[in-house]
């Protein structure tokens, strides 16, 4: 997997995706080996891939770069995924957005963001995030998801 120069996380991870998709899914989580794992699995599967391990960097990543869907973690240093989340759509309101997280609760996310949005708890099955994303992206997918 090639990174650019600089360190981990300064540097966002891209990847591209071999099938031709064309879609370019946004992986946020402050652990490195989680946007790493969620970045290959979905390289494989032909989406491109840009990594960052933090809020902040998502934000720059996501005001220059056309993303078409969110991967984020809720709980991070700084900028939180849902403060996160909510910037992004207010720049993009139909932004898909799936949250992972091994603390927060499901119904804590629920008042926290408008919109349609998934969530997983962690850990979670990589066939379940890929299965979310497909809904989001190839079948228009709308309402509240929960696998915990």
């Amino acid at each position: 997997m090639g990174r650019a120069a600089g360190s981990p996380s300064s540097c966002p991870l891209r990847i591209r995706g071999g099938k031709g998709m064309g879609y370019r899914v946004l992986v946020v989580d402050d652990e490195e080996e989680v946007v790493e794992i969620l970045a290959e699995f979905l390289m494989e599967e032909g989406f491109e891939v840009v990594g960052s391990r933090s809020a902040e960097e998502a934000l720059a990543i996501f005001r220059k770069d056309d993303v078409d869907l969110v991967v984020t973690d809720v709980r991070m240093p700084g900028i939180d995924g849902v403060e996160m989340a909510k910037e992004m759509r207010e720049r993009k309101p139909d932004i898909p957005i799936i949250f992972i997280s091994a603390y927060v609760d499901f119904s804590e996310l629920k008042g926290m963001i408008e919109g349609s949005f998934s969530f997983f708890h962690k850990p979670f099955d990589l066939s379940d995030i890929l299965e979310e994303v497909r809904r989001y992206l190839f079948r228009g997918g709308e309402g509240i998801c929960w696998k915990g």
